[in-house]
């Protein structure tokens, strides 16, 4: 392994520390959000399609049939758990992709 790459893998390693020492000491806020998002239909049923890389226009589709609303309703609940960053997205081609961050665990 190269001496950039073992820096890198270094790097790596003390964020990881950081995001645990980040959850640990906000918990209770954490667990607060996880309730509010698992009581809230639409953004609980977005968190669980977006467990695996999904489209924006194939989740905005699913969650619109699923949960009988607008698309409209899902792109700003989607928009908000991004500002959150309870979702992640990165561009692929044409399309954005949405995946949940993990920051809830």
């Amino acid at each position: 392994m190269s001496a950039e790459l073992q820096e890198l893998k270094k790097i790596g390693d003390k964020l990881d520390q950081i995001l645990v020492l980040l959850r640990l000491s906000n918990q209770s806020l954490l667990a607060q959000t996880r309730q509010r998002l698992e009581a809230d239909k639409i953004a609980s049923m977005i968190l669980e399609i977006c467990k695996e890389p999904i489209s924006y226009s194939e989740l905005a589709k699913q969650v619109a049939a699923q949960a009988a609303v607008a698309e409209i309703t899902v792109k700003r609940k989607v928009a908000e758990l991004r500002e959150q960053g309870v979702l992640s997205s990165s561009r692929q081609g044409k399309e954005v992709v949405y995946v949940d961050s993990g920051l809830l665990g």
